[in-house]
């Protein structure tokens, strides 16, 4: 798997937590920030059993019971390091969300847990205080340069990817290899600009 595609500010910190994971790590990163790389990678950065936690494939949030079931696993000894990766933590109900806390209170034997949400304010404040945050950056417009570089996009719709999606790597690369997502922010764009260019009341 290639390496996270991270603000320059953000490296430092990650080469540390590539070598240091502490006990319990919440990745705070805005949509478009490469975040689930970023979790993956820092999950395998040493041989681990890796544990996802997810929304069933016919649900949309976490249920208590997957956190339920979670804890009675990880009350068996482990054999080598286990490491709990739990994506979009904002799917997670408010149920789950307590469940969990009673598990980072009382962190089992040799397990980590990384956890990445878009905003830390989805999270109940008890979950952030657990842990520690790691919150990332947007890329600098040379970053964003870069990575469209290696796209065959028109000069015109490159200027148009990086001004919608400015410091959003994950977001840029959705662009460039699926037009829906292009044509879907650049018909907001427009939206945009028709609802400034009314008066102060329509708008």
């Amino acid at each position: 798997m290639s390496e996270p595609l991270l603000a320059r500010q953000d490296m430092p910190e990650y080469s540390r937590l590539l070598n240091n994971l502490g006990q319990s790590l919440l990745v705070v990163g805005e949509n478009g920030l490469d975040s689930d790389r970023l979790v993956d990678q820092l999950a395998e950065a040493s041989p681990s059993d890796i544990i996802s936690i997810m929304p069933a494939p016919d649900k949309k949030q976490i249920s208590v019971m997957q956190i339920r079931q979670l804890a009675t696993q990880l009350r068996t000894h482990p054999i080598r390091r286990r490491v709990i990766t739990i994506k979009n933590a904002e799917s997670m109900t408010e149920e789950a969300q307590n469940a969990l806390l009673k598990v980072l209170e009382e962190p089992p034997l040799r397990t980590h847990f990384i956890i990445s949400a878009t905003h830390i304010g989805s999270l109940l404040p008890t979950i952030v205080s657990r842990c520690q945050v790691f919150q990332l950056h947007r890329t600098s417009t040379i970053q964003d340069n870069s990575l469209l570089k290696t796209s065959d996009v028109s000069a015109q719709t490159r200027q148009q990817i990086l001004f919608l999606a400015a410091g959003r790597p994950t977001l840029i690369r959705d662009m460039i290899h699926k037009p829906s997502i292009f044509e879907q922010y650049r018909g907001l764009a427009t939206d945009a600009k028709v609802i400034i260019a009314q008066s102060t009341y329509e708008a």
